[in-house]
């Protein structure tokens, strides 16, 4: 069994069109993908974002405001200073708190 490759994109809003017109097909082929983007507005400008948000499953990593999740149809709550690693994952328009990391 070989390993699986997931493409990390750091500021996918900052690929040329033509990049990121050829990130979208990834999914069509299997792969899944993990971007970032300075905001979920940035985020929206790219053709991977339409496949995501109609996918409906995402990682909010950090303190993200409420409306950070609009993006995926939902809106969270805004948490009181969050320990380093709190994300939030949404699946099926559902949230839920994780704690990826932890310090020390």
């Amino acid at each position: 069994m070989g390993a699986e490759v997931i493409p990390l994109v750091d500021d996918v809003d900052r690929l040329s069109s033509e990049t990121a017109v050829l990130l979208a097909e990834l999914p069509g082929m299997g792969f899944s993908v993990v971007a970032t983007a300075g905001s979920p507005a940035l985020m929206q400008r790219t053709p991977l974002a339409s496949l995501a948000g109609n996918h409906g499953t995402g990682l909010l990593l950090g303190n993200a405001p409420p409306a950070a999740a609009d993006f995926f149809g939902v809106r969270i709550a805004a948490e009181q200073a969050p320990p380093p690693g709190r994300a939030v994952l949404i699946e099926n328009g559902r949230t839920r708190s994780l704690q990826i990391a932890a310090p020390g």
